[in-house]
């Protein structure tokens, strides 16, 4: 894939944002940010496994993923068109804030992201460890 950062860049980026609470930056929870396979395990550990959803980034083949559900999407497949919020966002701030919020989450700020940050979190979960992650999520669901 082209225009993908490293972990590092996207580790980096995400130390320059700092928390917020503002309108901008609780409207980009319309749509769920993506962790990295490392922090959908620990949230799974931490015992979020049930309010998160599978989501996925379009290729070839598909690149599928774990990130904290859309409300009303808790444990299913993400929808097309991303609706209803992230069952994470309470009074206008993550819920995991300070827990383990999402790489993707923790570099956005006031409704910016780094460029390619979205489709590098995607290139992470095209692993041997981000399939693994989804396919324990999967059978401990049924």
């Amino acid at each position: 894939m082209k225009g993908i950062l490293s972990l590092v860049e996207m580790e980096e980026a995400a130390g320059r944002a700092p928390a917020c609470s503002c309108e901008e930056c609780a409207e980009m929870c319309n749509r769920p940010c993506w962790p990295t396979p490392e922090e959908a395990s620990k949230l799974i550990e931490l015992g979020y496994g049930d309010a998160l959803m599978l989501d996925y980034w379009s290729a070839s083949p598909d690149i599928y993923l774990l990130c904290p559900a859309e409300k009303g999407r808790e444990g299913m497949t993400a929808s097309f068109i991303p609706t209803g919020g992230c069952v994470m966002l309470k009074d206008g701030l993550c819920a995991l804030h300070g827990i383990c919020k999402p790489l993707e989450g923790r570099a956005a700020h006031h409704a910016k992201c780094p460029d390619g940050l979205h489709q590098s979190v995607a290139a992470l979960w095209d692993s041997d460890e981000g399939r693994a992650v989804v396919d324990t999520w999967r059978n401990e669901r049924g």
